[in-house]
């Protein structure tokens, strides 16, 4: 698929559901890097037992949209 493509493709949803984040430091849950792509994330149920957890999306060149009960990813 090339990224040209991603025109006449629907939108992508992509959920995260209880998850448990045990590491510390940074987590990249989506990078976007396709032009035009526009990709809906959300994250419910999560646990974080981890220290200093910090949940990130990339929006690159495309659109994140994001609806997240982790704490900075809103």
């Amino acid at each position: 698929m090339r990224a040209a493509d991603y025109d006449v493709y629907p939108k992508t949803h992509v959920s995260f559901s209880n998850c448990t984040f045990t590491s510390s430091g940074n987590y990249f849950l989506i990078k976007n890097k396709s032009k035009s792509k526009v990709v809906y994330v959300e994250t419910f149920g999560s646990i974080v037992t981890g220290e200093k957890v910090s949940a990130n999306v990339e929006k690159g060149a495309g659109k994140i949209y994001v609806e997240s009960d982790l704490l900075g990813l809103k």
